[in-house]
């Protein structure tokens, strides 16, 4: 099986608030691109970096408070957010799997952009990160469909089926996809 390290707080949002897109900075990284094209369908291991730095940390939390991905004061309906040391964020550890429904190079404004440089969403022309360098226009504006996790000109990783381990599976993890050991018994 295939696996995925993502750092904590963003292991935690896939298993508990309900983030669905994975964003990578994988447009320039053609071998990584392929392997995810290529688990389309599958399924695959969401691994907690075992890291505890701070900037991250807090990065993510503004994130996710900035767009009211969790509970804040502003929107206290939504799943709360551990803090750093709680049991909740596992770390160094497999928490859960997860189907990879597809994959797509984000554009801007938040646009998934497909065939033709057309948002597969909403059919609206979107350049590409490299044509907006070169002073290409944005096009019409926010995708009105944009997953609210997405980041712009980044890759999406769209995320199905996840299922949180009700017991976290110790792992040693790497930096883009890489495969448990078989010695790692991980629920499907």
């Amino acid at each position: 099986m295939k696996a995925l390290t993502l750092q904590q707080p963003w292991a935690w949002a896939v298993c508990h608030a309900g983030k669905r897109c994975e964003n990578r900075a994988w447009l320039g990284a053609p071998g990584l691109l392929a392997v995810a094209r290529s688990l389309v369908g599958q399924r695959f291991a969401v691994h907690a970096a075992a890291s505890r730095a701070r900037t991250p940390w807090f990065e993510a939390v503004h994130y996710m408070m900035s767009r009211h991905l969790v509970e804040s004061l502003a929107a206290p309906t939504m799943p709360r957010m551990p803090n750093r040391e709680d049991a909740d964020m596992p770390r160094g550890a497999i928490v859960a799997t997860a189907t990879l429904a597809d994959v797509y190079e984000g554009g801007s404004l938040g646009h998934r952009r497909h065939d033709f440089g057309r948002c597969s969403l909403c059919g609206q022309e979107n350049p590409t990160q490299r044509e907006l360098i070169r002073g290409a226009p944005l096009g019409g504006g926010q995708c009105p469909k944009r997953d609210p996790w997405a980041i712009d000109c980044q890759t999406w990783l769209i995320l199905a089926d996840v299922r949180v381990l009700p017991v976290p599976v110790p792992a040693k993890g790497a930096q883009g996809w890489w495969t448990v050991p078989e010695s790692v018994e991980v629920p499907r």
